[in-house]
């Protein structure tokens, strides 16, 4: 069992068992997703995962979740999977992906997106009578929990990060619309102050001509 596998087992537990706001509908038989995660040996590095981002809290009975949990063989065909879990952040991305608000057993799931926790949609499809959650396949559906359904996958189901990133560069663009907007208030100053300058020397040149014609009318008196 990986330590991966291990601490995101131990994390369910702490839901199930530790959390003193266990709701009622639970009960002290009852069994959570956590508790089913637990007692799935295929859904080890899962379990670790959850544990390492402190989602414990997520899933401790108060709101009812589908989740569609990759097995550990989903996990192994992940490209830089060491890389992945050093990042916590990332990782709570990745796992909110696969998180839907509500308990939605395979007959009420219906073909189109659903959106998950994290924001983001997954598509739900049907391909020769399986459930496809984007490209990965349901291989075990509506294991039941007291607080939602589990329906446990052949992949794991990445988020966009270019979505995410592009929020980001929305923000540097906000800020950058707010530099242009110094940039023209400084052009509008610089060009206000020029049309007083003209100004002030079309001034001095009346003022000038004036002297001239006052000086020329003493002349001729």
């Amino acid at each position: 069992m990986s330590y991966f596998t291990s601490f995101l087992i131990v994390s369910f537990a702490c839901v199930s068992y530790a959390n003193p706001l266990r709701r009622e509908t639970c009960g002290p038989d009852g069994k959570t997703i956590a508790d089913l995660a637990m007692a799935t040996d295929d859904l080890s590095t899962l379990v670790t995962a959850v544990q390492l981002i402190d989602a414990v809290a997520m899933l401790s009975g108060f709101k009812d979740y589908t989740v569609f949990a990759p097995n550990n063989d989903a996990f192994m065909g992940v490209e830089g999977l060491d890389e992945i879990l050093e990042d916590k952040g990332l990782v709570a991305k990745i796992l909110q992906y696969h998180i839907v608000e509500g308990e939605f057993s395979s007959d009420e799931l219906k073909d189109g997106p659903v959106a998950t926790v994290l924001g983001q949609d997954v598509e739900i499809s049907f391909k020769d009578g399986k459930v496809m959650v984007n490209d990965a396949e349901v291989l075990m559906a509506d294991i039941a929990a007291c607080n939602g359904v589990v329906h446990v996958i052949d992949s794991v189901l990445m988020p966009s990060m270019n979505m995410m990133d592009g929020d980001m560069m929305d923000g540097d663009m906000m800020d950058g619309d707010m530099m242009d907007g110094d940039m023209m208030d400084d052009d509008m100053m610089d060009d206000d102050m020029m049309d007083d300058d003209m100004m002030d020397d079309d001034m001095m040149d009346d003022d000038m001509m004036d002297d001239d014609m006052m000086k020329d009318d003493g002349d001729m008196m």
